[in-house]
């Protein structure tokens, strides 16, 4: 793949996450579940673990759906909808 292409991609992406990281963030951490400083922490951990298991067997996997599942994860559990 050409290094044009992986520059602008990582552009774009960077320009996304500038433009509209907050909003995304405010979403999951505000409207999912409440996410506070021992929680995040644990999503991101977690998140990190699962992703490299996931990469050392050999599977795709993306930091962002790992957090937004554990946030998801965690605002069940918050609820009381997962033991």
């Amino acid at each position: 793949m050409p290094l044009w292409i992986l520059a602008l991609g990582g552009v774009g992406i960077a320009a996304g996450a500038a433009s509209l990281d907050h909003r995304v963030t405010r979403t999951r951490s505000e409207r999912v579940a409440r996410i506070d400083s021992s929680r995040g922490f644990r999503v991101d951990s977690d998140a990190a673990s699962g992703v490299v298991l996931a990469s050392s067997l050999g599977l795709r996997a993306g930091t962002t759906h790992a957090a937004t599942g554990g946030i998801v994860g965690s605002g069940l559990r918050e609820r009381g909808e997962v033991d």
